[in-house]
C-alpha cells in the first residue's frame, strides 16, 4: 500500500495546520520498540505484546506464545516489511495482523501456526483465518507460478497477495466474493486491495460458476463486468483497451508501484464514469486516453512525462493532477518512420547468427495537421520474415541478413474507433565485415604451438569473433596451421624462419567483393644450437722438460660455425709427466730423459650433450744438437693411434711408411690421406698385421737450453 495514500489525510491537512503542529501529529501516529527478544522488536500495548518488526538472523522465525509472561497477540504494520526468511511460524495466541503486515518484498517462503492458535491455519504454506474463509497473506518467497485458491475461502485479507514475484497466474474460488477486510483487522466495509507488484502475472481465473467475480483476456472484473477490479500487470501488452460497458476503475487497478511493466497505454471507453483513489498506479504507463468526458477521481499517478489524452467537445480541462491533457482530434493517417533509413535502403552488418536491431516509430497524424510519435501501433513483417522479425515496441531484429532482400514492415493503429494502416518497403542490404585482423603471438618457438583468432570488424564499430579458412600464404615448409588457427612450428629448426599467418572469411558467397582476407607475419624461434663436436688446440705444441702450455676447447655446432666453450680436462697418457689444471693450463715435469706422448682428454657439456676430443703432444727433453734418441713402438694387429714423439730421420720415416698402412687427417681437404712425410707431434691411424716391435730414432722436439757436452 502507498503510504501517501496510507497518510492521505496528512496531505490535506497539511494544507492549513501549521507546520509544527503537522510534525507533532505525525510523531503521535508513530510508534518506536525498544524491546527486542530474539531479533523481534515489540512493544507492550495494555498488557499485550504487538510485534513490530524483526531484524534476526533466523532463517526460520517462530512468535513465540508470550514474552516475559505477557501474550504476543498482533503483527503490526510493516513489522516484516522487505524481510527474506523461510518460515514464520505464528504462537498460539496471535489472533490480529495489521495491513502491510508482510509487505515491501517480504520474501518469506512459507508461513507455520501452532496448533493452539484459535485464529489462523495454513495451506501449503499460505496462510488463512481458521476457518478458512480467507485468504489472510501469500508468502512473497513462494516458488508456486499457478496458484488455485481453496474452495471455501470466500475473501481475502488487505494486501493479503503482494509483490509476489514468482506468481503467473490466480485462480479464484467458485465461492469467492469479497475483497472487504476480515473482522481481525479492526476495519470493515472497506474494499481492500491485493496483488500490488506482482511483475509476473499475467492471468487472473475465475470459475464459471462464480458468481461475482469474472475474468476476459486474464483482467479481472465484476460478474456485470461494469468494474474492473484488477489487470495483470505481468501480461506482455503494451496497451490495454478497457471493454467498453465499463463504470468504474477500483482501487489499484493498474498498479506496479516497485518494478516495471510492459504496460504503456490504456483507452478507457466512454461508459468509465468513476475511477477510485489510486485506481492507476504506476510509473511505467505513459499514456491516458479517455472516450468520453473525465470520470471522478480522487487521484492517480502515472510516469511524470505521460499525457492523457481526450476527445474534442468532452469538456476537459488543459490539465489533471499534473498530468498535460491532449485534446485528439480525428486519426487521419499513419506513417513509419526510421533514422537509419536511407534511400530505402537499410544497411545491417552480415554477422553469421548474430542480430542487429532497428527501432521503427509509427507516426500518428491528425485531422488539425498535428501529429504524435509516442503511439503505441502494432507491428508486422509482411515480406523478408526469413531475417527479420519485429516486437510491439517497432524494433525490427535482423537475422542471417543476406547481400540484398526486400522487407515490408507494416503498422496498424487505433484511435477513438479509427485504425489506420502504414507499410514501409526496404530494402535490406546485409554489408560484410570492413576488415578482419589476426590476434596471437608474434613469435613460436621451434617444435612449440601457437593460437591464433581472428576478429570482424564492422561498419557500425561493432565486432565479433568470426571462423575463418586458416592457411600458410609463406613459410609452410617450416610450420603448419589447423583448422582453428593452431599453428605448429616445424622441429629441430636452428636457423630463425618466419611465416605468413592467412585468414580468409567470407559472409556470404553470393555477394559481390565478400571475402575479406588478413595476413600476419610470425617469427619461428630457432633452437639453441645443438653441439656436435670439440675441437682443441695448444701452445706450444711440443712442450719442454720443465715448460708449460695452454690448452683451449672450441665446440662445433649442428647450425655450423664454432664457438669457445668451457671444458673439463684429464690426462689420459703422461700424468706423471704433466698437470693440467681446471682452466687449460699444462704444468710439465722438468724431470724428463726422454721424449714422452701425452693424451690430454678434454669434454664439454651444453643442453644434456657431451662431447669429448683428445689433444696428443709430445713432452721433449732438454736436447742438444746432432744428439738423436731412439723410441720404440710397440704395435698390435689392427687400427691404432700412432704419435710421432720425436723429429724422425728420413730413414725411420721410410721404415715406418713402408712397411705399414698410415693415414692422417687433412685439413683442407676433410679427409684422410696417406702421407708424405710423419711430422712430429702429430698422430696418425696406423694399421699392422701383426704384433711387433720397431725402433726408431730421431730428434726429440725440444729447444736446446745448454752447453754441448
Amino acid at each position: 500500500m502507498n503510504v501517501m495514500k496510507k497518510c492521505w489525510f496528512l496531505r490535506d491537512l497539511g494544507n492549513w495546520l501549521p507546520k509544527y503542529l503537522l510534525i507533532l501529529l505525525s510523531l503521535s501516529l508513530c510508534s518506536f520498540a525498544d524491546m527486542t527478544a530474539d531479533g523481534l522488536h515489540y512493544y507492550n500495548e495494555s498488557g499485550k505484546i504487538y510485534i513490530v518488526g524483526y531484524e534476526g538472523a533466523e532463517r526460520n522465525v517462530v512468535i513465540p506464545d508470550t514474552i516475559g509472561g505477557v501474550k504476543v497477540t498482533r503483527i503490526d504494520y510493516d513489522a516484516f516489511y522487505g524481510v527474506d526468511i523461510d518460515s514464520l511460524t505464528l504462537g498460539a495466541n496471535v489472533s490480529i495482523i495489521k495491513e502491510d503486515a508482510f509487505g515491501g518484498g517480504c520474501k518469506i517462503k512459507e508461513f507455520k501456526v501452532v496448533a493452539g492458535n484459535s485464529s489462523f491455519t495454513t495451506i501449503d504454506g499460505v496462510l488463512f483465518n481458521k476457518s478458512k474463509t480467507h485468504l489472510v497473506a501469500y508468502p512473497g518467497g513462494k516458488t508456486t507460478a499457478h496458484y488455485v485458491m481453496p474452495s471455501t475461502v470466500t475473501g481475502m485479507y488487505e494486501d493479503a497477495v503482494d509483490m509476489c514475484p514468482h506468481l503467473v497466474t490466480f485462480t479464484f474460488s467458485s465461492n469467492f466474493s469479497t475483497f472487504s477486510c476480515d473482522e481481525s483487522l479492526d476495519e470493515q466495509n472497506e474494499d481492500c486491495s491485493s496483488f500490488d507488484d506482482c511483475q509476473n502475472l499475467t492471468d487472473f481465473i475465475v470459475p464459471a460458476g462464480n458468481r461475482y467475480f469474472a475474468s476476459e483476456n486474464g483482467v479481472l472484473f465484476n460478474k456485470a463486468k461494469t468494474e474492473l477490479w484488477r489487470y495483470p500487470m505481468g501480461r506482455g501488452d503494451s496497451s490495454y483497451t478497457v471493454p467498453s460497458g465499463v463504470e468504474i476503475i477500483k482501487e489499484e487497478a493498474f498498479c506496479v508501484e516497485m518494478t516495471e511493466s510492459p504496460l504503456r497505454g490504456i483507452t478507457f471507453p466512454a461508459s468509465v464514469a468513476f475511477m477510485e483513489d489510486y485506481a492507476i498506479d504506476s510509473h511505467s504507463i505513459m499514456t491516458l486516453t479517455f472516450l468520453g468526458t473525465q470520470p471522478f477521481s480522487p487521484w492517480f499517478q502515472i510516469n511524470e512525462y505521460a499525457v492523457i489524452k481526450a476527445l474534442p467537445d468532452k469538456g476537459w480541462p488543459d490539465e489533471v493532477f499534473g498530468y498535460p491533457v491532449r485534446i485528439m482530434y480525428p486519426l487521419t493517417a499513419l506513417e513509419i518512420w526510421c533514422n537509419e533509413l536511407v534511400n530505402d535502403n537499410i544497411h545491417v552488418p552480415q554477422k553469421p547468427g548474430g542480430e542487429y536491431n532497428v527501432q521503427f516509430l509509427a507516426i500518428a497524424l491528425y485531422q488539425d495537421g498535428s501529429f504524435d510519435v509516442g503511439i503505441q501501433a502494432s507491428w508486422s513483417i509482411t515480406a523478408g520474415m526469413n531475417y527479420a522479425a519485429v516486437s510491439q515496441d517497432g524494433i525490427v531484429t535482423f537475422r542471417n541478413v543476406p547481400c540484398r532482400s526486400v522487407v515490408i514492415l507494416k503498422a496498424t493503429y487505433t484511435e477513438a474507433g479509427v485504425t489506420k494502416s502504414a507499410t514501409l518497403s526496404f530494402n535490406l542490404v546485409g554489408e560484410p565485415p570492413g576488415e578482419i585482423v589476426i590476434t596471437g603471438p608474434n613469435s613460436v618457438n621451434s617444435g612449440q604451438t601457437g593460437q591464433y583468432t581472428a576478429q570482424a570488424f564492422y561498419f557500425d564499430g561493432s565486432q565479433m569473433d568470426i571462423d575463418p579458412v586458416w592457411s600458410l600464404s609463406a613459410g609452410g615448409n617450416y610450420a603448419t596451421i589447423d583448422a582453428q588457427g593452431k599453428l605448429t612450428a616445424k622441429g629441430n629448426l636452428y636457423e630463425a624462419k618466419e611465416v605468413t599467418v592467412k585468414a580468409s572469411y567470407t559472409t556470404c558467397t553470393e555477394c559481390i567483393n565478400g571475402m575479406r582476407t588478413s595476413e600476419k607475419q610470425v617469427a619461428i624461434n630457432p633452437l639453441p644450437p645443438k653441439l656436435t663436436g670439440l675441437d682443441l688446440s695448444g701452445n706450444p705444441l711440443a712442450v719442454v722438460a720443465g715448460g708449460n702450455g695452454q690448452l683451449k676447447a672450441n665446440g662445433t655446432f649442428n647450425a655450423g660455425g664454432n664457438q669457445p666453450v668451457d671444458a673439463t680436462w684429464q690426462v689420459i697418457q703422461g700424468s706423471d709427466v704433466v698437470f693440467v689444471d681446471d682452466a687449460g693450463k699444462m704444468t710439465v715435469s722438468s724431470d724428463v730423459a726422454e721424449p714422452v706422448a701425452v693424451v690430454i682428454r678434454g669434454t664439454a657439456m651444453r643442453d644434456g650433450i657431451t662431447v669429448s676430443s683428445d689433444y696428443v703432444f709430445t713432452v721433449a727433453p732438454v736436447v742438444y744438437p746432432n744428439q738423436y734418441f731412439r723410441y720404440t713402438y710397440s704395435f698390435h694387429p689392427g687400427w691404432q693411434l700412432l704419435t710421432i714423439v720425436h723429429q724422425l730421420t728420413e730413414e725411420s720415416q721410410g721404415n715406418l711408411l713402408n712397411n705399414f698402412t698410415i693415414f692422417g687427417f687433412d685439413k683442407e681437404s676433410g679427409c684422410y690421406v696417406t702421407p708424405n712425410d710423419l711430422v712430429g707431434g702429430s698422430a696418425y691411424w696406423l694399421y699392422s698385421k701383426n704384433s711387433c716391435q720397431v725402433e726408431v730414432y730421431g730428434t726429440p722436439m725440444g729447444v736446446c737450453t745448454g752447453p754441448e757436452p
